[in-house]
């Protein structure tokens, strides 16, 4: 039976932790690196815990990161995306911001060459 210090610390992890640590933060002895690409992070805890490490979880929490940041759905906020992603000028619509592309992805798009 938990304590009810236990269930106090749960309570707060939950309420100060955004999605992605919060997930990290249910396999023992995993230390989330928040400055680590996620993916490659849960790539990481899948070799330390196994099948425990469940895809869709993950998949769950991300989205729920991104919302949390960026917004959900029709209301996220692009202005606050093209900020993170270094995007200049940023663009003066969802529209015009949905057409635009990063360098990283220039370069893919073009097979490893850029444009």
């Amino acid at each position: 039976m938990s304590s009810s210090v236990d269930d106090l610390a749960v309570g707060l992890a939950e309420l100060t932790l955004s999605p992605l640590p919060l997930y990290f933060s249910q396999f023992p002895g995993f230390t989330y690196n928040p400055s680590v690409n996620a993916a490659t992070e849960f790539q990481r805890l899948k070799r330390s815990h196994g099948k425990d490490a469940n895809r869709n979880d993950f998949n769950r929490a991300f989205e729920a990161e991104f919302n949390t940041r960026f917004g959900r759905d029709e209301v996220w906020d692009y202005t606050r995306l093209c900020e993170r992603l270094g995007i200049d000028p940023i663009p003066s619509s969802k529209t015009q911001a949905r057409k635009v592309r990063t360098p990283a992805e220039t370069f893919d798009r073009a097979g490893g060459r850029g444009r």
